[in-house]
């Protein structure tokens, strides 16, 4: 397992001021990690999600079944982060795309990812398929 994160937290903990000590959130993900009984296979890395996901490519870490992104919230990065995410993905994976919508911290449609989602499921609709949640907060992609 790879898990990717800068801990600092998006936007929209600091535009909607949201009570969230990310060093308390990082402190508490590596408590967890080392608990776990198959830390061994757990690995993290402190940077953004672009850098991680080039970084897999580099090292031929390039087939995952599984890919969970939870990034930063804007089109560009939603669109870079979920081609890198397809490049990675081994046939019959999937992504979740979570925050589709994200309109929890706010109504401007640059830091939703829904365009860029849409985009790339559009642009690749030859080898992937796509799921809507029911209440559109994520969106499942399977390749």
């Amino acid at each position: 397992m790879f898990c990717i994160d800068t801990w600092k937290g998006g936007e929209e903990i600091e535009r909607v001021n949201l009570p969230f000590d990310m060093m308390e959130v990082l402190k508490n993900f590596v408590k967890n990690v080392n608990e776990h009984p198959q830390r061994s296979k757990i690995q993290y890395h402190v940077t953004t999600s672009q850098r991680g996901l080039i970084d897999l490519l580099r090292r031929k870490e390039s087939v995952v079944n599984f890919i969970y992104l939870d990034g930063p919230h804007t089109q560009r990065d939603t669109l870079v982060d979920l081609t890198l995410s397809l490049c990675l993905l081994k046939p019959g994976g999937m992504i979740i795309v979570d925050d589709y919508k994200n309109q929890m911290a706010t109504k401007n449609t640059l830091l939703q990812p829904r365009k860029a989602v849409d985009f790339v499921v559009e642009t690749f609709d030859n080898e992937v398929e796509s799921f809507v949640t029911p209440e559109h907060q994520a969106v499942i992609i399977k390749k």
